[in-house]
């Protein structure tokens, strides 16, 4: 195992050290909130030890946004993480020399000549054993294989992001990949964050990456920060930038670009004050010390192994009470 970084701002870390670090992140507590019970969160978290599989939902969506943010993040290293599948493979068949025909039999039924083999391009498809082979090894060589659909989705994504007058500006003036290493100063816990774009430019700020199905429109992004949790993300990783010495954090944005043409590129912000930012550290400031008892105990705050008493509330035993009315 290797050597655990030490509290403090660290630069250009790469996702496998980041991931490989065991201090609590957003992502984990987000989950840990969401779910409704110890069996939910660790059947998501382990899926296979109940049976099941990692889910994908939508990989199309997951190849394309993991390769923006590559390109954004970490723009040297996506010749090694991604590749673009070819346009055709190439498969031996039996041409007839005198009418052309070309089949897989050895012989031509219509002209009864001999057939001579000859290479034919066919249009890449995951049907053939050529191109199941082909993914497999770029799997096994650790590429992620994007099909030349995908590959101009993300093209276009990007000239959709440098369309915008402030982006570039952002882009071309921040830190990338930036960890964020913190003891909770009252609790102990280590947390960390992974930040995509720490600007020089904007010294108050911290922006993430987010490519967009819904639309990028107040109206469809505001509910998916509400439904995904990114206020939580935003709290979260202000709070652990102050506490790393970013003292003069207090702002979030999300520079955000639609999946979809014309690709347009918004950029959506958070500030401290706000009553979403305020709700979210409530949220998982109750939630951490839960989850850390979780994790360190593998067992759900409020369960037991005793045998404990089943007890009613009131309403419940007497319908006729007024805390029953409405209820059912």
């Amino acid at each position: 195992m290797s050597e655990l970084l030490p509290p403090g701002i660290h630069y250009n870390v790469s996702r496998a050290v980041y991931d490989a670090d065991p201090g609590l992140n957003q992502s984990l507590i987000k989950d840990y909130i969401k779910a409704p019970s110890a069996l939910a969160f660790d059947a998501k978290r382990n899926p296979e030890k109940y049976g099941g599989t990692k889910p994908e939902i939508d990989p199309a969506h997951f190849r394309v946004g993991n390769a923006i943010d590559c390109l954004l993040s970490e723009p040297k290293t996506y010749p090694e993480r991604f590749i673009v599948s070819p346009e055709t493979y190439s498969v031996q068949m039996m041409q007839c020399p005198r009418c052309l025909g070309i089949t897989d039999s050895q012989k031509c039924s219509k002209c009864k000549t001999e057939r001579v083999p000859i290479q034919v391009d066919k249009p890449w498809n995951y049907v053939a054993t050529h191109c199941i082979e082909w993914r497999e090894a770029q799997t096994k060589a650790g590429k992620c294989v994007l099909s030349i659909a995908e590959s101009k989705q993300v093209s276009g994504m990007i000239e959709g992001i440098y369309r915008h007058p402030n982006v570039p500006t952002i882009l071309e003036n921040s830190k990338r990949q930036v960890c964020l290493i913190a003891n909770h100063p009252v609790f102990g816990y280590r947390l960390k964050g992974l930040l995509d774009l720490l600007p020089d430019c904007y010294p108050e700020w911290i922006f993430d990456n987010k490519s967009s199905g819904v639309g990028a429109a107040p109206a469809q992004f505001h509910d998916q920060c509400a439904k995904l949790g990114y206020h939580i993300q935003a709290a979260f990783y202000m709070q652990l930038a102050r506490w790393c010495g970013l003292e003069r954090i207090n702002n979030f944005g999300f520079i955000v670009v639609e999946s979809v043409i014309p690709h347009d590129t918004v950029v959506h912000v958070f500030s401290e004050g706000d009553p979403e930012i305020e709700l979210a550290r409530e949220k998982y400031t109750e939630a951490m010390p839960k989850l850390v008892a979780l994790l360190e105990g593998d067992r759900y705050p409020g369960y037991s192994n005793d045998w404990i008493k089943i007890k009613f509330k009131p309403w419940q035993l007497n319908p006729n009470l007024p805390q029953y009315e409405g209820l059912s």
